[in-house]
């Protein structure tokens, strides 16, 4: 049985590290659940709890009218008036634009796009790290971070969405814990998409994709792994059995650099400010200890005793890994 009438499209656009695997996680294990309550998370192009392979294909523009075919035809069979997508790969100018304008092409669609974001030194912090964690980036990270300063101008590609798509409501909202519903990831981004009464359980064992410190990736770095697959079988082990000690955060850049980068988002926050009703000037610059926001480890002799230990906890993994495969 077709559905023709008109239909919603949430897309999720991350940012990383806003919860998003948390989120889609939840989707995923309650998919059911969520769309006996009126939501289809979509299935096509899903790998896995995530959308992130659909930002992939748009890349070839060949791709377009695949994209559309499927799911359009997810649409006619979907009963639900609500849809969504969620990734966090597709937050940027080019690739959001370019998934607006595939989905623009799709009849009877509003697309209502929205994202989280968080302050702007933690984020590009978290981008390099999850690079360095999938061997993607090694030694200093200050230059990848520096290069990808616009990125976290939010206001910037809010105005430059805005402008280019003036049809379409554009949503922002601040990943902050005091600030989300229920102080929960989830609970604010089924708010979103009309879900408010909907209760599921969470697991955050389960869902929480950490990402290593420093040092732990500095010791990852010199492993000899025989193929991608070794090192995500270490690193989800490393996830559920490795003390907090090894996945903090905030380890990369020093309190000065911290204070300086942000120094140059503070146009950007205060047009954040309105759009989302909170002072962002006080809370992320006035407020903010930068010393105490800051865990980089800047003295020799405590980052190689911090690389040794994280050298022996990877080959504890690596046994345990070991001994699961081959039991």
């Amino acid at each position: 049985m077709t559905h023709s009438k008109r239909k919603t499209l949430f897309v999720h656009l991350g940012t990383e590290k806003t919860g998003t695997t948390s989120v889609q996680s939840v989707l995923t294990r309650h998919e059911a659940t969520v769309r006996a309550a009126g939501v289809s998370y979509i299935k096509a192009f899903r790998r896995g709890v995530c959308h992130n392979s659909l930002t992939r294909m748009m890349r070839d523009d060949h791709n377009d009218d695949l994209i559309r075919e499927k799911i359009s035809r997810e649409m006619r069979y979907t009963q639900q008036k609500n849809l969504l997508i969620s990734t966090e790969t597709a937050f940027g100018k080019y690739s959001t634009k370019k998934m607006i304008n595939v989905f623009q092409g799709i009849e009877s669609l509003e697309i209502k796009p929205f994202f989280y974001f968080r302050r702007q030194d933690l984020f590009l912090e978290s981008l390099a790290k999850q690079r360095g964690k999938t061997g993607n980036l090694a030694g200093d990270y200050l230059p990848f971070i520096l290069a990808r300063r616009e990125k976290a101008d939010y206001a910037d590609f809010l105005r430059s969405m805005r402008r280019q798509f003036q049809d379409i409501n554009w949503a922002a909202h601040l990943y902050d814990r005091a600030h989300l519903r229920q102080q929960d990831a989830v609970s604010d981004l089924f708010h979103q998409i009309g879900l408010d009464r909907l209760a599921v359980a969470k697991d955050t064992k389960m869902t929480a994709n950490r990402t290593p410190s420093l040092p732990f990736i500095a010791a990852l770095s010199e492993c000899a792994f025989s193929d991608p697959s070794e090192r995500r079988a270490l690193l989800r082990c490393a996830m559920d059995q490795s003390p907090a000690a090894f996945f903090k955060s905030g380890d990369v850049l020093t309190a000065e650099q911290r204070e300086e980068l942000m120094d140059g988002y503070r146009d950007c926050n205060a047009y954040m400010s309105e759009e989302v009703g909170v002072d962002l000037t006080k809370l992320f610059h006035d407020d903010v200890s930068w010393a105490g926001a800051s865990h980089a480890i800047t003295d020799p002799e405590e980052w190689a005793w911090a690389v040794q230990a994280a050298r022996l906890e990877i080959e504890r993994l690596t046994r345990m890994v070991r001994h699961a495969s081959a039991a």
